[in-house]
């Protein structure tokens, strides 16, 4: 789990010992994770932490049974790479949303609607 964590948090080294070196300044820690860019996550970040949670053992029902405090770490995990997802295919849709949005707003100041 905290490889998963170290990994999106964009970490170079996501073993036991840069951990805890992470979590040493448990505020610090808690607070990347609050202010984490969950909306520029890049793809190779997403593949390797996929590679990491699809193994069986990182489910957080699994993890649950060893930490709750793991799990919470772990179901944290699991919603960034979906909010990554759902990002991902919704984008183009808002893009094209917004492209007709100003068409919207230009046909109407060109037929005196504003």
């Amino acid at each position: 789990t905290l490889s998963a964590v170290l990994t999106l948090l964009g970490s170079k080294k996501t073993d036991w010992d840069a951990a805890k070196r992470e979590m040493q300044n448990a505020g610090g820690f808690i607070r990347r994770l609050m202010e984490f860019d969950r909306d520029h996550v890049n793809e190779k970040t997403l593949k390797a932490v996929r590679g990491i949670i699809e193994k069986e053992e990182l489910s957080t029902e699994r993890v649950r049974m060893v930490s709750a405090a793991a799990a919470c770490l772990c179901q944290w995990v699991h919603a960034m790479v979906m909010y990554a997802q759902v990002a991902r295919e919704i984008e183009p849709k808002r893009r094209a949303l917004a492209k007709a949005e100003r068409r919207i707003k230009n046909l109407k100041k060109a037929f005196g609607m504003e």
